[in-house]
């Protein structure tokens, strides 16, 4: 049943699940009126392009995705830098900051995360000291490495990976602060983590793993004074604080959305209020291999469980596939990809390969007759098969799980049967 033409389409987000939801809207519906809220200030933009800015490779205006959205000319109102603050989900209306209190018919909550502040920092509001997660964050940053220096990265996640590394090809001195004996330790095991630390290193980013830090300093002239546990100290002229995220849900705490890991969603992005869909880093969707509902943060699943939440709020059935994760780390044609869960150690067969000259290695997992996940370090020219592969499409037989064995390195004849 298509909705009535004056009915709200209200997108808290504009991300790129709130982004993805509005074109698909859009695409089915031309006439209800689509409303864009957004946290930040200004245009939209891509978070994921933070680090190509800071590292040079990109303009400002590169990192923009609403410069090429004419929101007025399609109908939709665009609301920058005015954060919901509550819901009401019995009179379905939204709060504001700023007190407007917004009336929807289909409401999309995609409001993503948020980084993550140790209490130490608390008070502490030095220039310099910040995550690597909007624009501001960028645009000082970006400002600050201008006149040299070093720089700080703590934590050893994704997002600090990604900071490390724009910083290192900036030509900048980087120190990533890793807490575990592994950078990247939810995604990569010990033999692709010290083939990636090890890359890291030759772009002059030094990791300090089992480190942690106990006090954070400002010294005269603006430099950050770092002590770390074991007793080294640092002094560097930006810290990036890059310790994980959580959702970005504390608007919903007197509803009964509330909850500190996300937001549980269906097949469909309907969430277990009728008319409320949820999408992007806050969405618990099920996940294709162990059925568990998790929040897959990753660009690709917010677009594609945006432009699903769109279609169903436009009055289209459309059911989404379950979700897999997959994470491509990439340091300037040297890379990694981490596909399914290739850490799940529970009645699994594990193979590993490395190459005789050590710049490439695999991890393949296997349970229950089928591939879970894998891991690729270099010659990564097959990777586009392992998704397909781990959904069961082909099925992996055992003739080809047995040449895919014999034949590691490259998977594609092993499935296409050459």
């Amino acid at each position: 049943m298509r909705p009535e033409k004056k009915e709200r389409m209200l997108i808290l987000g504009a991300g790129a699940a709130g982004l993805s939801a509005a074109d698909a809207i859009r695409s089915v519906n031309p006439d209800s009126p689509v409303t864009i809220v957004s946290g930040e200030k200004g245009l939209p933009y891509a978070r994921m392009a933070l680090p190509y800015y800071i590292s040079g490779k990109i303009p400002v205006k590169g990192i923009f995705t609403g410069m090429r959205r004419d929101f007025s000319g399609r109908k939709i109102e665009y609301i920058p830098g005015d954060p919901a603050v509550g819901l009401d989900t019995h009179r379905q209306k939204v709060l504001l900051r700023s007190g407007l209190a917004l009336e929807y018919g289909k409401l999309l909550v995609a409001t993503g995360s948020v980084p993550e502040y140790p209490d130490m920092l608390a008070g502490l509001d030095a220039p310099g000291i910040c995550n690597l997660w909007t624009l501001k964050d960028a645009l000082q940053i970006k400002r600050r490495i201008e006149h040299g220096g070093a720089i700080a990265v703590w934590g050893a996640g994704f997002v600090a990976f990604m900071a490390a590394k724009a910083l290192a090809m900036h030509g900048r001195k980087v120190y990533l602060i890793c807490r575990a004996n592994r950078i990247l330790r939810r995604v990569l095991d010990e033999g692709a983590a010290g083939l990636m630390e090890h890359a890291l290193s030759e772009k002059g980013v030094v990791c300090l793993k089992d480190t942690n830090v106990e006090h954070i300093g400002v010294l005269k002239g603006g430099k950050k004074h770092i002590v770390l546990d074991g007793g080294r100290e640092l002094a560097v002229d930006v810290l990036i604080v890059a310790l994980g995220t959580r959702p970005n849900t504390g608007f919903l705490h007197e509803t009964p959305l509330a909850g500190k890991k996300g937001l549980e969603v269906d097949e469909y992005l309907g969430t277990r209020i009728p008319g409320i869909y949820a999408a992007g880093d806050l969405a618990l969707v099920r996940d294709c291999v162990t059925g568990e509902r998790i929040a897959h943060a990753l660009w690709s699943a917010a677009v594609r469980e945006g432009r699903g939440a769109g279609l169903n709020m436009a009055g289209d059935r459309h059911q989404c596939d379950l979700s897999l994760l997959m994470n491509v780390i990439d340091l300037g044609g040297y890379g990694a990809v981490s596909v399914g869960h290739p850490l799940l150690a529970n009645n699994t067969e594990v193979y590993q390969f490395a190459d005789k000259a050590g710049k490439a290695y695999r991890r393949l997992v296997f349970q229950d007759r089928r591939l879970i996940g894998a891991i690729i370090v270099g010659r990564c020219t097959d990777t586009g098969f392992f998704p397909a592969l781990i959904r069961g499409v082909p099925e992996l037989t055992q003739a080809r799980k047995q040449k895919i064995l014999r034949f590691p390195w490259n998977i594609a004849p092993a499935l296409l049967g050459l």
